[in-house]
Order: structure tokens, then sequence, then C-alpha cells
């Protein structure tokens, strides 16, 4: 049992010093893996002394040889130079040693192996060899120890904020004050649980509120893209410059002048769709004084440099104020809410004359060339009527194809202010200052706004938005842009000077809008503050912009739409009473309207049950009452007004429009008498009665000239 155990215990002395043995080896192997980068340095200094020796001795005094050797050594070091100069550009310590080390290497094995290591070459090469490989060893040290601090620190911030389940994969910085980062979610983690700890991670890198975003990507959830900016560009605007492409097609290319992203590139908006994408609805929303109107002129101005454009703008708001810089551009400047609510209403009309035209010639939508201008619509302060206009939704539900694009501007889309339905077709939207960060939800997606997007800034940065759709990449969808300040005088010069390149309203817009546009006002002037100065005169010289040209479209007569109503002379009153007088006139005739209970209001029925009146003083007739137009002279004379109107493009009218005929009629109620004309008119398919607005009505179509057929009055 001794033998035995003695045995055992001589075994497991020799288990017990082989592992021993074992583990000295190992250690031997991780110092040598360890300093393996430390000798490397060293270890080419000499290897490349060695060969250069060995390559002078081969090739070295051979007056054929040398030289050729000699030009191909330098010209091989000296690539290898900019090799490493430009891979190492990251890091300027790595850069600067890396790539004096190169250029050495270069000078030295060139000149041994014409001169020989002997002598002076040797103790250069030695002597440079020294303080290189040392220089090495210093930099490769103290890299490590600025990569344990900050893997130190990093941990820490992960541990306080708890983001340890969170890898860094890479991070890159744009120059321009952006630093995006790759992270992975790990073991688990969600990209939601990274959102949630954006404001920790804020507060410990002291960035501001919204400096932070994240982005998931949409194929692998697991991996996010952190953009941090360390530096706001935005925080003073750019002014704006001349735009690019003057003279082109609106459907040219994008408008890149009116905003920049905060990595300092331009925003590129296209509003016409060319040429895969469709027209998309673009809706605004912001405080008062967030910028919104800014924007849109400078969107609308760079449209009004190109060709195959017409800008209309709506605005019953603040119109002078918001757009007088820049009326003159503008082929329709509506003021008025009437006038706007006869646009709602005619559009659809404008719609179906574009459709069939494009239609007749084979065309699905809109593009450059086809012979109608793309219409750019403005509708400023858009609560005013959207939210009570059935019009205003039907046509942004059917303009896009034709050509039309919608700009539709609000301080907050709230049911209370636009249809649900019609806010739901505005597919772009550029969001701007609020002071209810909440708010922002009625136009943004929910999924953007989860990425950490703040705007709850007012209008403390006024002109400061994000961008969704017209073209604009969905990864800068939260990234926050800025408009260009631009001064109203350089608007103002910049659409007189560019007038000549412009393409006029095509005759079929135009004349779908019927007396609207024959009687629009004109503006060839801005309205401008004295203090801005007047058009600048050298912008409209005929070589003042060289590079403009026109697309070639098949031109129109529009002759006959560009004439405005005559000029009326006003002589030996004041202008602010004769404005004064006219509005107070205006009011009046609104309070009668006003007071007509229309439409619908009557049926034939009670027509019939009228009593009559029981006191002679009280009848009407037509000595009595002074109405001469007896009920067959005013039905035709109502059948030629209508008749007239329809040939003049004129469709859309109210009561109102006629009371001059039956307010003359020779019977006890010319109201009632109208409104069975109105009736049998909507029977028989001459006049709708559509839904889109209170009291209007549409003429579809000429009445004949035995109206009406039954004689009957």
């Amino acid at each position: 049992m001794a033998r035995k155990s003695r045995a055992s215990k001589s075994r497991s002395t020799a288990v017990s010093r082989f592992g021993v043995a074992e583990r000295g080896e190992d250690r031997v192997s991780e110092a040598l893996i360890a300093a393996a980068p430390y000798l490397a340095p060293w270890g080419l200094t000499l290897a490349a002394g060695a060969s250069t020796e060995a390559a002078h001795l081969y090739w070295g005094g051979d007056p054929t040889t040398t030289p050729v050797v000699s030009i191909v050594l330098a010209g091989a070091g000296a690539a290898l130079t900019t090799y490493v100069h430009k891979t190492t550009a990251a890091d300027r310590a790595r850069h600067a040693l890396n790539t004096a080390t190169a250029g050495a290497l270069t000078l030295g094995t060139t000149t041994g192996l014409i001169a020989g290591m002997d002598g002076t070459p040797l103790s250069a090469w030695l002597l440079g060899g020294v303080v290189l490989s040392a220089a090495h060893n210093i930099r490769r040290h103290m890299g490590r120890k600025e990569r344990g601090a900050k893997t130190s620190k990093w941990a820490r911030l992960e541990e306080t904020i708890g983001l340890e389940r969170f890898k860094v994969q890479e991070v890159r910085g744009s120059g321009k004050g952006v630093v995006t980062v790759d992270v992975s979610a790990e073991e688990g983690a969600t990209a939601s649980q990274f959102v949630q700890r954006l404001e920790s991670l804020g507060t410990s890198l002291r960035l501001g509120k919204g400096r932070m975003t994240a982005t998931v990507d949409p194929d692998d959830s697991s991996q996010i893209t952190l953009r941090a900016v360390v530096e706001d560009l935005l925080r003073d605007p750019l002014p704006w410059g001349m735009p690019e492409d003057i003279g082109q097609s609106i459907g040219a290319g994008p408008l890149t002048g009116a905003a920049i992203y905060e990595d300092g590139e331009d925003v590129p908006l296209n509003p016409t769709g060319c040429p895969k994408d469709n027209v998309e609805h673009l809706i605004t929303q912001g405080t008062n004084g967030a910028g919104k109107t800014l924007w849109i002129r400078n969107v609308i101005t760079e449209a009004l440099t190109r060709t195959e454009v017409s800008v209309i703008i709506l605005d019953a708001s603040k119109p002078d104020q918001d757009y007088g810089c820049v009326r003159h551009g503008a082929e329709m400047f509506l003021r008025d809410e009437g006038p706007i609510r006869k646009f709602f209403a005619l559009t659809p009309s404008a719609i179906k004359a574009r459709a069939n035209y494009l239609g007749a010639k084979g065309i699905a939508k809109w593009r450059p060339g086809c012979g109608l201008n793309f219409l750019i619509v403005v509708a400023e302060e858009a609560a005013d009527f959207a939210a009570s206009s059935a019009a205003y939704v039907k046509m942004l539900r059917t303009a896009r194809s034709v050509g039309i694009w919608i700009i539709s501007s609000f301080q907050r889309a709230t049911a209370d202010n636009i249809d649900t339905t019609a806010r739901a077709n505005h597919p772009a939207a550029a969001q701007f200052g609020m002071t209810d960060g909440g708010d922002a939800s009625f136009i943004m997606p929910a999924d953007l706004l989860a990425q950490g997007i703040d705007c709850e800034w007012g209008n403390r940065k006024a002109g400061r938005h994000y961008i969704m759709g017209l073209g604009t990449e969905e990864k800068r969808w939260s990234m926050p842009a800025r408009s260009r300040l631009s001064e109203n005088r350089i608007l103002a010069d910049v659409i007189t000077a560019t007038a000549h390149i412009r393409t006029p309203l095509d005759e079929v817009t135009a004349k779908a809008y019927g007396g609207l546009w024959t009687n629009r006002e004109i503006f060839t002037t801005p309205l401008l503050e004295e203090a801005e100065g007047s058009v600048d005169a050298s912008l409209t010289e005929p070589d003042a912009f060289p590079q403009a040209t026109r697309t070639e479209v098949t031109p129109t007569e529009a002759a006959p739409f560009e004439s405005g109503p005559p000029e009326i002379e006003m002589t030996d009153m004041d202008e602010e009473a004769i404005r004064a007088e006219v509005a107070d006139l205006e009011d009046m005739v609104g309070r009668v309207q006003e007071a007509d209970p229309e439409p619908n209001a009557y049926t034939e029925r009670e027509l019939e049950e009228v009593p009559p009146a029981e006191e002679a003083p009280l009848r009407f007739d037509s000595a009595a009452s002074g109405r001469t137009l007896q009920p067959p002279a005013a039905i035709q004379a109502l059948r030629v007004r209508l008749n007239a109107m329809f040939d003049a493009g004129e469709v859309a009218f109210k009561p109102g429009d006629l009371q001059d005929i039956w307010l003359n009629v020779a019977v006890r109620d010319p109201r009632r008498w109208f409104y069975r004309q109105r009736d049998r008119l909507i029977s028989e398919g001459f006049v709708t009665n559509p839904p889109e607005e209170y009291g209007v009505y549409m003429i579809t179509q000429r009445l004949p000239e035995d109206w009406p057929s039954d004689n009957s009055q």
C-alpha cells in the first residue's frame, strides 16, 4: 500500500511539474504576442537596411541597371507614402507618424541602393530608424492608455443610464457638427428602450433637448442609428441665394433654395413628383411667427424662376403682408373669402378640363411639355375655409394627377380647423415650431415622433422645421432644417427679373375658371415698404439671366385671358373713403342675402298653399310694388343670363347674382317664384345643387330656346 501511495505521489508530482511547464510556455507566448507590435518597427529597420545593402551589392555600380531600379524603387515608395497618407487621415498623430516613416523608408532605400550602406548612409539609417521606431512604440503605448480610458468612461456612462445591452459599432463625424453612431441592441434589448434613454444620454453629454435622435433599421430592428448634433449650424439662418436651374421646366429637377438641413445640405423639394412619383399635397403647421410664410415665399419664388408653372395664392387673412412682395408673380391673388370659395367651387371643372386634355393625349399624369402649366395653389391660413368646405376636400382628392399641387398652411391642424379626410390627403408635411409639442402628432407620423423629435420651440427659432415627403430621403425626415433668410425686396427683384421666362397660364385652365380668371386683379409690381427700396433695375436687363432656356411646349392662345378689367380713374375722392363706402355697401348686401332662408326653404306645395292677403293695401301687384317684369319675360331673361354665364365659364352662381331679375318679377312673392324656377332647373338637369358649398349652384349645360317646355310660369 505504501509503494502504491508513493507511485501515485510521483505521478502527481510529474503532472504538477508538467502543468507548470505548460503555464510557463503560455506566459512566454503571451509576452511575445504583446511585445510583437513594439518589436516590429525595430525589425523593419534592420531588415530593410540589410535588404538595401544586398540590393546595392547586386545592382549598384551598374550604369544601366542602377538608374532603372532606383526609379522603380522611388516610384513604389512614393505610392506607398501616398497610400499611407490618405488611409490614416482620420487620426492626426498616426497620420503624421506613418507618413513620415513611409517617406523616410523610401528616401533611405533609394539612397542606399545607389551609395551603399557604409559610412554616412549607415549612420543616418540607424539614427533615423531608432527615432522612428521609438516614436511608434510611444504612440502605441499612449494609444492603449487613451483607449482604456475611453472604454472605462463609456462603461461608467452605460452603467449610469442603463445602456449596458447596447453596443457601439461605429462612430462617424460629418465635419459639420453632426456625429452619427451605429448602435447594436443585444441580449433582448429593444430600440424603444434605447429611445427612452435619449434624454438621459443627452444630459450626460450636455446636449440640448432634441439634439439627439435615433432611427431604427427597417430591415433589422436591432440596428440603431444615433445622431447627435454637437454644434448647431442652424442657430443663425443662412441668407437666401439666387436659385439654380433658372429657365428650366418646373419638372426638370428639385427646388433646392428654400432651406438647409442641420448638416449643411440643401433640402431638395420635388413638387411635381417627376419622373416616377406622384404629386404630394403639402400641409404646414406651426405657431404664429414660426416662419411658415417665409418658407412658402422662398419655395414659390424659386418655382417662379422656372417655366411651365403658375402660382395661385389664396389668403383672406393678411394677403398683402404675407405675399405682397411676390404678388406680381401670381396668376391669381385672391384676397377675399367670396372669390376664394368660388375658386374651390370652380376647381372641379378645372380638374375635369385638364384631365380631359391629358386623356385626349394619352397622358396618365402631368409631365413637362404636356401643354399644361403645373399649378401651385397656396392656401394661406387654410383654417378660414378648410373645415367647412367640401369642395376643398374634393379638390385635394382629385387634383394630383392633373398637375395641381396644394400647400395648406395652419397654425394647428386640429379637427375643428381641417377635415380629417382633407388632412389625410396631404402626404407631405412641414412641421414648424409649436408651443405644445404634442400638436405635432396632427401631421407627423407616430414612429417619427418616437425617435426623440422635439419641435416645442414655438417662434423662438423662426424658420426651423422638419420636412417629410416631396422626394426627400426618409432617413432625413427626423433631421431639422431651417428656412433661408430672404428679404422681401430680393424676392420681388427675382420675380420681376424672370417675368420673361415664365410660361403664361394655359388656355384650358384659364377658361375653366371663367369670370374668376378674366375679372381677376392683375399686379405688375410688388408691394414693398419704402424702406425696402424699389426693384433693382439691373436685374431686368436682357442678359441678366443668360442661362435661362424655355422647355419646348405647344403654345396656346392666352391673349384673351391676359387682359384684366379696365382701369377706372379716381378723381376728386379719397381712395380710403371710396374703400370704406364700398365695404359698407358690401356689408349691406351681405345682410340682405343672409336673411334669405335659401336653399330649399320652400316646396311647390307650399307655394300653392300660401293664403291670399286679407287686406287690399297689403296685396302686391305690378302697379303697387313697382315691379315691371312680367313672368314670361323674367323667365326668358333668366334663360339668357344663365346661358351667357355658361358661355363665359362662370358656371357657379348664387341667387344674389340673379336678383336684378327675380326681384323685379310682377308676382306676389318674387323669392318663391325664383325658388320654383330653381327647382325646375335642377329637376331638368340644367343646374346642380352640389353639397360642397351652401347656397351655390352649378350650371351644367345651356338652356334650350323653348325652355321651359311646359310653358308654365
